[in-house]
């Protein structure tokens, strides 16, 4: 899968909530964020649902998105892929996945929206 296209999904944790909620409101498909560090390594993701309980809480605007990410991300490991766990956050209407390699680092993702299945092949024989 080529990241390219989801490049406007990861973000940092210095954007601010209203930055991350124009953002949001430009992926009306797959609503969520990926919160990366400088090595980009996936420290968290966010969601419109995680904002509004931040505000609920107490934050504002124009704080930045440190107190409204969930710090425990939903990923898979490139090389660990537990397809139960993955049938699990599809029941769970989670449509993109991050597949990370050790240094959690976000190499691919899964794209429930685009396909119903996923088989982590790199060649096929016929």
């Amino acid at each position: 899968m080529n990241l390219e296209k989801y490049k406007k999904h990861f973000v940092n944790v210095n954007l601010t909530i209203i930055d991350a909620l124009n953002l949001l409101n430009k992926l009306p498909d797959n609503c969520i964020l990926f919160v990366v560090n400088k090595k980009q390594e996936l420290i968290g993701t966010i969601t419109d649902g995680d904002i509004r309980r931040a505000l609920i809480n107490g934050s504002k605007l124009d704080e930045n998105i440190e107190n409204a990410y969930q710090q425990n991300p939903k990923y898979v490991y490139k090389n660990n892929i537990d397809f139960s766990y993955l049938l699990k956050l599809k029941k769970n209407r989670i449509k993109l996945i991050p597949i990370t390699n050790n240094k959690k680092q976000i190499i691919d993702l899964i794209d429930f929206n685009i396909c119903e299945t996923y088989l982590p092949l790199d060649v096929v024989m016929m």
